[in-house]
């Protein structure tokens, strides 16, 4: 049975023992108070070791369970309450929570990397850092990519990038062509000590013109110098195919998203 906790400071040390598996949940929760988040946590088991965490930010839900333990169906059910455009998870988490969702989710899965600096391009002046009021563009050029953006409200989006730009939990880098936005990276969420860096994206009319290296090697020296771990996500091959050459893979998870009612 999951139940809701509201006071969840002792799920960190257990969640950081396995920080490459759990870095939305953990960071979220590190971060929910900061940025006044609209957020909920339910846990099946022993409180400071529990069996399974679900956690709602927003419009999508965290889930983790260690090896893969946890009761789906108590998960769906929580689930049903909200429902979530989007759910993500370690794969083998997702896997079973696809199974006991039954139709309602579209599944992919992809791995989990620990960005390397090292291995990126040099530095390039022309990128920078955005501000609270490039927020809606960054968000309506994020919306432009369905894989990306898709389980996204651009509003509820850019309200959410300003948040994190607010508070000190999230950053934005940008390139611009002619005055506006075509190249755009993230941290979604970071802390003293680690980042996820995600919301890379090239405006389709800029894109094999080299930006997304370009970008994406600028934030990941920008957190390595601040002494940040960071990581990424990926699914698709071609995506996979860069950050296999130039980070570590240290995972595998998956992504549900919630297929439209006919």
């Amino acid at each position: 049975m999951l139940g809701k906790i509201t006071h969840y400071e002792q799920l960190l040390p257990y969640l950081e023992e396995d920080i490459e598996n759990c870095l939305y949940i953990y960071m979220d929760l590190v971060n929910g108070k900061k940025e006044h988040a609209d957020m909920d946590v339910w846990v099946q088991g022993e409180k400071s070791r529990p069996e399974l965490v679900l956690l709602r930010y927003h419009e999508s839900f965290q889930v983790y369970g260690r090896n893969g333990a946890g009761d789906m169906a108590a998960a769906v059910r929580v689930m049903g309450q909200f429902q979530p455009k989007m759910v993500s998870g370690p794969e083998t988490i997702v896997r079973r929570l696809a199974e006991e969702a039954n139709g309602i989710y579209q599944a992919e899965y992809g791995s989990v990397y620990e960005v390397c600096s090292e291995n990126r391009l040099p530095g390039y002046m022309n990128v920078e850092r955005a501000a609270e009021t490039d927020a809606a563009e960054i968000a309506r050029l994020i919306g432009m990519d369905q894989k990306l953006g898709g389980h996204y409200d651009e509003e509820n989006l850019a309200c959410q990038l300003k948040s994190r730009m607010r508070s000190g939990t999230g950053r934005s880098y940008v390139i611009r062509e002619g005055g506006r936005i075509i190249a755009h990276t993230a941290a979604y969420a970071e802390t003293k000590k680690y980042a996820v860096i995600s919301g890379t994206i090239v405006h389709p009319d800029y894109r094999d013109k080299g930006y997304y290296p370009i970008i994406s090697s600028h934030i990941a020296r920008a957190l390595k110098q601040e002494g940040k771990r960071s990581y990424t996500f990926s699914v698709t091959p071609q995506m996979m195919r860069y950050h296999d050459k130039v980070d570590r893979k240290c995972g595998c998870y998956g992504k549900l998203t919630r297929m439209a009612q006919e």
